[in-house]
C-alpha cells in the first residue's frame, strides 16, 4: 500500500512533467514557433534526475528519523519495567495484583506523555513457542478520551499474540530491533520496536513492544518526498515559462526582420544567440547553472536591442524569470552541498569591521531606493583582525540584511556587531534589527526549516525558495554558532547569529 506509493509517486510526477513539456512543444509547433530547444529538454531531464535523488534522500531521512523515534523509546520502557519487577508477573496473575497494576499504570503514563506512540505492551514466549500477552493497557487509539470497543479494551493476561516477525524473534534472542515493514493485526496496521526484558540472571524473560501507526509512518515519509517534488515542480515551471517566452519572442523578431530592413541587426543578434545556445549545448555536462547563465545572457542582449514596448516587456519577463530560476537552483545546490557535508570552511585573516562595511555598501542602493535607513553599531571589543571564513560569514550576514530590507516598508534596518573572548577563540555576534511587519506566530517555530516561508504572500510578492534561512542555520552551525529570531516589542524582527573564530594568525 504505502511502499507502492513511495515507489511510483516520483515516476508519476516525472511522467506528468514530460507530458506537460511535450504538450508545450506541440503548442509551439502549432503557433509556428518551432520545436522546443533541445537545451530545454536536457535541463528538464537533469532537474528530474536530481529531483529523483533528492526525493529518495528525503524519504529515506524521514524514514530514519521516525524509526529512531520509535526505536528510542523501547530501551527506556524496558528498563523501567525491569525495575518495577516485571519478571514477577506470572501468566496466572490477577488483574488486581499490585505488580500488574503498577506495570499498567506505567504504560498509561508513557502513552499520555508521547502522542506519537500508539500502544505499549509486553509478551512472553512459552516453552511450546507460543507468544502470549502479559501487560497490555487500554489504549485510546481514536484520542476521544474514552476506551470503547474491542480495539481499545485491555488485552487479557495470557492471550495469544499472533505475529510472525524477525524483529520479535531477535528481541527474544536478546537483541532489540525495529520492524520497519508495516504489519497488520486485529487492532490495526503498525510498525514496531521490540526490546528484551531481562530477569535477575540476565536471561530474556519477556519482550516489550512499542507500536506506531503505519498510516502516520507512511504519511510522514510521503510528506517529506512531496516537499522535494514541489521544489522540482517550481524549477520546471520556471524553465518551461522562460523557454516558451523565448520561443515566442524569437518568432516576433523573425517576422519583423522579414518585413523591415531596419531590423537586420536584430536578426544577426538572434542568429548569434542561436550559435551561443548551440555552443552551450555542446559543452554542457552535469552543471545546471551553465545553461541558466546562458539564457540570462541572451535576455540581457535582447534588452540592449531595439525592441517594441511589447517585446521589451517580454524580454524583461525572461530576465526576471531566469534570475528567479538561478536563485532557486543556487539555493538548492547550496543546501544539497551542506547536506552532503561538502562545505569546507576557509581560515584566513580578515577584518570584521570591513566585512560589515562591504555588506552595507552592497545593500545601500536597495535601502536608498526604498527610502529607509541603514545603520550600524560596532562594539569596541571587536578585534581589528580575526581568522575564519569571511565568505560564509558574509553570506549569512547578507542574507539577513537582504531579508530585512525586503520586508521593511518604512523606518530602517540596524546592524549590530559585538565580540566576546572565549577559551578556544573569539565569538563574533551579529544582529540585524528591522522595523518591518514581523513574523506571524504560527510560522515562527519552523522559521529555519527548509522550504519554510512566512506566508503565502511572501511567495507571490517576493519569491524565493524558503531555503535561505535554512542554509544560514547550517552555515552558522559549521562555524560553531547558532542563529536566533525574536520579535521586537516596538514592532519588527531581530535576527542574530554568532560564530566562533580564531585570533588572527598574524598576531600569534
Amino acid at each position: 500500500m504505502g511502499s507502492l506509493s513511495h515507489q511510483t509517486d516520483y515516476l508519476l510526477f516525472s511522467a506528468a512533467a514530460i507530458a506537460v513539456f511535450a504538450a508545450a512543444q506541440w503548442w509551439l509547433v502549432r503557433q509556428r514557433a518551432g520545436r522546443m530547444p533541445v537545451l530545454a529538454w536536457v535541463i528538464a531531464l537533469a532537474v528530474l534526475a536530481a529531483g529523483a535523488f533528492a526525493t529518495e534522500r528525503a524519504g529515506f531521512q524521514a524514514r530514519t528519523n521516525l524509526a529512531g523515534m520509535v526505536r528510542g523509546y523501547a530501551p527506556t520502557y524496558a528498563a523501567e519495567l525491569t525495575r518495577l519487577g516485571h519478571a514477577g508477573i506470572p501468566l496466572s496473575a490477577h488483574a488486581d495484583e499490585p505488580l500488574y497494576r503498577d506495570a499498567v499504570a506505567a504504560q498509561l503514563r508513557w502513552l499520555a506523555a508521547n502522542d506519537g506512540i500508539n500502544d505499549i505492551y509486553t509478551v512472553r514466549r512459552s516453552r511450546a513457542g507460543q507468544v502470549q500477552f502479559i501487560v497490555d493497557s487500554e489504549t485510546d487509539y481514536d484520542r476521544n478520551g474514552r476506551f470503547e470497543g474491542e480495539r481499545e479494551a485491555r488485552t487479557a493476561i495470557g492471550e495469544h499474540f499472533d505475529l510472525k516477525s524477525a524483529a520479535l524473534d531477535s528481541a527474544f534472542a536478546g537483541h532489540g530491533s525495529f520492524a520497519d515493514e508495516p504489519y497488520q493485526d486485529r487492532w490495526g496496521v503498525w510498525v514496531s520496536a521490540f526490546w528484551p526484558l531481562l530477569d535477575s540472571k540476565g536471561h530474556v524473560e519477556a519482550v516489550v513492544g512499542v507500536d506506531y501507526a503505519a498510516a502516520s509512518w507512511l504519511s510522514a515519509i510521503a510528506s517529506a518526498r512531496r516537499g522535494v517534488m514541489w521544489m522540482a515542480a517550481i524549477i520546471l515551471v520556471l524553465l518551461l515559462a522562460a523557454t516558451t517566452i523565448i520561443a515566442l519572442l524569437r518568432v516576433q523578431l523573425e517576422h519583423r526582420e522579414q518585413t523591415q530592413r531596419a531590423l537586420t541587426e536584430a536578426k544577426d543578434a538572434a542568429e548569434h544567440a542561436n550559435r551561443i545556445k548551440s555552443q552551450f549545448l555542446a559543452n554542457m555536462s552535469h552543471e545546471i547553472r551553465t545553461p541558466i547563465h546562458g539564457i540570462l545572457g541572451l535576455s540581457e542582449l535582447l534588452l540592449n536591442t531595439a525592441l517594441t514596448e511589447k517585446q521589451s516587456r517580454w524580454a524583461q519577463l525572461i530576465n526576471s524569470s531566469v534570475n528567479a530560476l538561478r536563485s532557486v537552483v543556487n539555493d538548492i545546490l547550496d543546501y544539497s552541498k551542506i547536506e552532503a557535508n561538502k562545505v569546507q570552511l576557509e581560515h584566513v585573516d580578515f577584518s570584521p569591521r570591513q566585512l560589515l562595511i562591504d555588506a552595507i555598501d552592497l545593500h545601500a542602493p536597495s535601502a536608498v531606493k526604498k527610502a529607509i535607513t541603514l545603520t550600524t553599531e560596532v562594539d569596541p571589543s571587536v578585534p581589528t583582525q580575526i581568522n575564519g571564513d569571511p565568505t560564509r560569514l558574509g553570506q549569512v550576514l547578507n542574507n539577513l540584511i537582504s531579508n530585512a530590507i525586503k520586508f521593511t516598508a518604512q523606518g530602517g534596518v540596524h546592524i549590530q556587531l559585538r565580540a566576546r573572548e572565549e577559551s578556544n577563540g573569539v565569538r563574533l555576534r551579529f544582529a540585524v534589527l528591522d522595523s518591518g511587519p514581523g513574523i506571524p506566530l504560527d510560522v515562527r517555530g519552523g522559521l529555519f526549516q527548509p522550504f519554510m516561508q512566512a506566508d503565502g504572500s511572501t511567495t507571490r510578492k517576493h519569491g524565493g525558495t524558503g531555503l535561505g534561512l535554512a542554509i544560514c542555520k547550517e552555515l552558522v552551525a559549521l562555524m560553531q554558532g547558532r542563529i536566533d529570531f525574536e520579535p521586537r516589542p516596538e514592532g519588527g524582527s531581530r535576527f542574530s547569529f554568532d560564530a566562533l573564530l580564531l585570533p588572527a594568525l598574524g598576531k600569534l
